[in-house]
């Protein structure tokens, strides 16, 4: 009975620890990288290209249906802020309000860094 009982906290134990990940931790330059990033395509679109924030996108549906919409849009009219992105693991994530004529859409963005580039894994709309 001693030797199952053994064998079960063993099983447990080993199961338990099998699945712990490394933990990468963003590099100072890697943190700049997506600051200088956000603040390219915020010039970009000043200036109303999309090409920089269009080519920043993970491929994916959701992601290609997003940027035929922003293609129709002309960011040159519209005041753009941005927030400090905050970062967890391989990932970072802020919110950019766009304003025009006096209302405000906000949006959650997320980031994920692959092969050391920084692509946009999520463009949502906040709703409050």
């Amino acid at each position: 009975m001693r030797r199952i009982f053994i064998f079960i906290i063993f099983v447990l134990l080993l199961t338990g620890c099998s699945n712990l990940v490394t933990k990468k931790e963003i590099l100072p330059e890697e943190k700049e990288s997506l600051v200088i990033l956000i603040e390219e395509i915020k010039q970009e679109l000043k200036e109303g290209k999309t090409q920089l924030l269009i080519s920043s996108f993970i491929p994916n549906i959701r992601n290609n249906f997003t940027q035929e919409k922003i293609k129709k849009i002309d960011f040159s009219k519209v005041n753009i802020l941005v927030s400090k992105p905050s970062f967890f693991q391989d990932k970072a994530q802020n919110i950019v309000a766009f304003n025009v004529q006096g209302t405000t859409f906000y949006y959650d963005l997320e980031y994920i860094l692959k092969n050391g580039e920084w692509k946009i894994a999520n463009f949502k709309e906040r709703r409050d």
